[in-house]
C-alpha cells in the first residue's frame, strides 16, 4: 500500500500522539486533535509537525486515521502489487 499525503499541513503531534486538526479555528488556541480512536482538546502551541517517516508508519499503522484522512481528502491511498508478485502467483499455476 502506497499512501500520499496531499494535505501534510493537517497532520500533527502532540507528545508521541499524531494525529489531524478538524473543527478548529485558525484563531483559537485551543484545537481538536483527532488520532482516529480519539479526540483530545489540546492547546496549539503544544503541537510539532511529526517527522514524515513517523506520520508514514503511523499512517499504515492506525486504520481509524488512515480512513479519517480519506474521507477527508487528506490522503489517497494506492494499492500496488509488486510485480515480481505477481510472476511469481502465475509461475505458481505453470509448475
Amino acid at each position: 500500500m502506497q499512501i500520499l499525503i496531499l494535505e501534510r499541513e493537517q497532520f500533527v503531534q502532540h507528545n508521541n500522539k499524531i494525529g489531524i486538526i478538524m473543527y478548529t479555528s485558525l484563531d483559537n488556541p485551543i484545537v481538536n486533535l483527532f488520532t482516529g480512536e480519539q479526540h483530545y482538546t489540546v492547546k496549539r502551541n503544544e503541537l510539532e509537525s511529526p517527522e514524515v517517516n513517523d506520520l508514514n508508519n503511523t499512517l499504515h499503522d492506525n486504520h481509524e486515521l488512515r480512513e479519517l484522512a480519506l474521507d477527508n481528502n487528506l490522503i489517497e491511498v494506492h494499492h500496488r502489487d509488486l510485480v515480481s508478485d505477481y510472476i511469481n502467483y502465475v509461475s505458481s499455476y505453470n509448475n
